[in-house]
């Protein structure tokens, strides 16, 4: 019935009651939260959910992963002040993203320390990726691979163009997306693409 409101308020263009309900949705699971003295922030979207805590944290540990896309994606301006204003320490990913925070002025005052991501030696065993065979490609076939979620920010419509356009003078070129959920809408809408395309076979 929240939910059914929350739309309802926002096709009568009154978003914000529809913001107020949906923060009061949010805040209720959160409400036997205790006091923690620190909070560990993983991910710019995981921010949104500061404000709803029913005590403040004492500190705060920003994780970022994203870049200005993500950034912009996940946090409105008010959120994004919020949290770069309040982490006594920031922690990147990258220094693509630490020179992003630069950028927008945040790494200042030593708060911020680059730690790479890392990949653990021994990774458990995961499902065999399926082979040229079972994909229907041919042994000497050239392939063009992209990994990733099917998501917009990971612009499976964009790999879908290149294909489409690449087969134009490489008809006998292969296109292989893996990772990503089925069900996805960009996975449903890049699909759709490819099918519209007459390129299902390639």
């Amino acid at each position: 019935p929240t939910r059914f409101t929350e739309r309802v308020l926002h096709k009568l263009r009154l978003p914000g009651l529809a913001e107020r309900l949906v923060a009061a949705r949010r805040r209720w699971p959160a409400r036997r939260v205790g006091e923690w003295p620190i909070v560990y922030v993983n991910c710019a979207g995981t921010a949104r959910l500061l404000p709803l805590l029913p005590s403040p944290p004492q500190r705060v540990i920003a994780h970022i992963h994203e870049l200005a896309t993500g950034l912009d994606y996940h946090l409105e301006e008010r959120t994004r002040v919020e949290l770069f204003d309040r982490a006594d320490r920031i922690i990147t990913v990258s220094d693509a993203v630490s020179e992003q925070l630069a950028a927008m002025g945040i790494a200042d005052g030593g708060r911020v320390a680059c730690i790479h991501g890392c990949i653990d030696p021994d990774p458990p065993r995961s499902p065999t990726p399926p082979s040229r065979r079972d994909l229907g490609i041919p042994e000497d076939a050239f392939v063009v691979g992209s990994a990733g979620l099917m998501h917009w920010r990971k612009a499976p419509d964009l790999f879908v163009s290149v294909a489409l356009r690449s087969l134009r003078d490489h008809p006998d070129a292969h296109f292989v997306w893996l990772g990503g959920r089925d069900d996805d809408p960009a996975a449903r809408a890049a699909r759709a693409d490819v099918e519209a395309a007459g390129i299902g076979d390639r």
